[in-house]
């Protein structure tokens, strides 16, 4: 009788792997891009510039690139209250146009795209 029930508890848990598999539940979430232009550090940057970060990049074959979520922050590191937050943006995937007046001058500005 053990070895029957094991046999049904082994049989199981690998039905439910394979179920899981079958979701996309066991996937890995793609790379963070970084911000490419403009870089940390540049000066003098147009109030109105074109955020370029990297290629969106994902261990998993098959997934693609669905949306981003730009932010801009005048705080390092903070994004609790951003001066800029795309939301789920599923147009501007690779790039974004900063429209003017969302950013001040002598002001600095930090960005993330996720």
């Amino acid at each position: 009788m053990r070895k029957r029930w094991l046999l049904v508890v082994t049989v199981s848990l690998l039905i439910v792997s394979l179920l899981m598999l079958g979701c996309g539940e066991l996937t890995s979430p793609p790379e963070q891009p970084v911000p490419v232009s403009p870089s940390d550090g540049t000066l003098r940057v147009s109030l109105n510039p074109t955020l370029l970060p990297s290629e969106f990049s994902d261990p998993d074959s098959g997934d693609t690139h669905a949306s981003s979520q730009w932010r801009i922050t005048a705080m390092l590191g903070d994004y609790s209250a951003p001066v800029f937050d795309s939301g789920t943006d599923d147009v501007n995937l690779t790039q974004i146009d900063v429209e003017p007046g969302v950013l001040s001058d002598d002001t600095t500005y930090y960005w993330q795209v996720r």
